[in-house]
């Protein structure tokens, strides 16, 4: 599962978030159940490295 990671403004302070996330409406809905109004200034998406082991 991808980490998103935003940088808000909340309209009294800036927030920087990360939350681990289906996609990025997902993201979304957490922040907005979180904080209700916001700005998002900066958004990443990080995915997980797979890990494969060599034999």
């Amino acid at each position: 599962m991808p980490v998103f990671t935003a940088l808000i403004y909340t309209g009294t302070h800036q927030c920087l978030v990360s939350q681990p996330c289906a996609d990025h409406e997902s993201f979304h809905d957490y922040l907005t159940e979180q904080f209700g109004v916001y700005v998002c200034l900066w958004l990443k998406e990080m995915r997980a490295a797979s890990h494969t082991r060599s034999k």
